[in-house]
């Protein structure tokens, strides 16, 4: 019988491939959400100190070009924050299609793989059944010999008497 071939192995490697950068995709994409989290953070602690240094300086005489100097500032950071905020939503979005993406990958190779499962075990059993048919052949060919030779020793022995 010949070796085991599966007619998809090309289809499930170039899946496993697929399913392979899906997953690079996906680390980059959380790489890239973590980084947009913390540049949101940074921008909330910044405006947050700044929010703290305003309120120590409440109810003190201070000159108007501070107060617009610290009121530009945390207009910037507000700013910078929506932004940033913005920029969180879109890389999670982005995750979360990766992730969908590299799901389906998966889904995909996992299918061929159990395919090729099941195409292994019927050329198994084939290859059993032939190796079966072989023996059982073989056994019958002995027998009919043995039969064959009792026969003629039968004959033999009445001829000789």
């Amino acid at each position: 019988m010949q070796r085991f071939q599966f007619g998809l192995d090309k289809v499930l490697k170039f899946k496993e491939r697929r399913e392979w950068l899906a997953q690079i995709r996906q680390k980059q994409k959380a790489a890239a959400v973590q980084a947009a989290q913390a540049v949101e953070g940074e921008l909330q602690d910044q405006l947050n100190l700044t929010c703290l240094r305003l309120q120590e300086k409440l109810g003190k005489p201070q000159d108007a070009t501070m107060w617009m100097a610290v009121y530009a500032q945390s207009v910037r950071l507000e700013q910078a924050l929506q932004s940033a905020k913005q920029k969180v939503e879109v890389a999670s979005q982005e995750l979360d299609e990766a992730a969908a993406l590299r799901k389906q990958a998966a889904i995909e190779v996992e299918m061929l793989l159990s395919l090729r499962q099941k195409k292994w075990q019927e050329y198994r059993g084939d290859c059993q059944k032939a190796a079966q048919a072989q023996l059982d052949d073989m056994g019958l060919q002995r027998w009919i010999a043995a039969k064959a030779a009792s026969i003629d020793a039968a004959d033999l022995e009445g001829k000789q008497t």
